[in-house]
């Protein structure tokens, strides 16, 4: 845990919630029309799921507005969905990675990339709004990888995943179901 103020808590909040929608595979800010009826009705989270036979489902993660069942029962509706976008969920996975590979360090890395970062982090924070976020090439082209699991396990974990060329590389594993590279390829982890 760290302390974080509440400008970062709240301005972070927004794009974290896209983080743990993909991760949970859930579509958010969803709307139903049908035939019929005027005016669309806001749907909660709908969790994308699959059955032990392959079927695609969808979930509604939450109570419905009253009129909404009906308009999801009858014979023809339409759904608006909207996806976790990448260059959010990926700015919520590298803050998240930056505050992990800071408490490895013991210290606030002062590095061309750790600046970088910050950089990066203070401009989504500071954004008037999600619509304004702009993310870099960066943060776009970062990998990044889920389990499908339930969060357990520790908040962090440091690791080396192999690769195609041979070498390991240094990720983070967040709460056992997200892992993001090490942030900093200027400044190894401490071991």
């Amino acid at each position: 845990m760290t302390r974080t103020c509440a400008r970062c808590n709240h301005g972070f909040g927004r794009i974290e919630a896209e983080l743990i929608d993909w991760r949970d595979d859930a579509l958010r800010l969803t709307s139903v029309t049908a035939e019929g009826i005027v005016g669309a009705r806001r749907l909660p989270r709908i969790l994308h799921r699959q059955t032990p036979t392959g079927e695609f489902v969808l979930l509604v993660d939450g109570p419905l507005h009253p009129e909404a069942e009906p308009m999801l029962q009858g014979s023809g509706f339409s759904l608006l969905i909207t996806p976790p976008a990448p260059h959010l969920y990926k700015l919520a996975a590298l803050k998240q990675a930056y505050l992990a590979a800071s408490l490895d360090l013991t210290t606030i890395p002062q590095t061309p990339v750790a600046e970088a970062v910050r950089r990066e982090l203070m401009a989504a924070r500071n954004a008037p709004s999600r619509r304004h976020i702009v993310s870099s090439e960066f943060v776009r082209s970062m990998p990044i990888m889920r389990t499908h699991e339930h969060p357990r396990g520790s908040a962090a974990l440091l690791g080396v995943i192999n690769q195609d060329d041979g070498r390991g590389a240094w990720w983070i594993a967040l709460a056992s179901t997200i892992a993001v590279p090490w942030p900093f390829p200027d400044l190894p982890p401490v071991l």
